[in-house]
């Protein structure tokens, strides 16, 4: 299992995953606000994310 996590880029103590996955989600969501920040079409709304329907041109 170490040499698949380790293969695979994943932490291979038992304890990490938590702090591994909420640093990369922490990290994405950055550059998503950073490439996309006029995306009205995604947001938050009692803090589950909500995706609005695109309205024809």
């Amino acid at each position: 299992m170490e040499e698949f996590c380790a293969e695979a880029g994943l932490p291979t103590d038992t304890m990490e995953p938590t702090g591994h996955y909420r640093r990369l989600l922490t990290e994405v969501t950055a550059g998503v606000d950073v490439a996309h920040p006029g995306n009205a079409d995604l947001v938050l709304e009692g803090g589950r994310p909500v995706l609005r329907r695109v309205q024809p041109a």
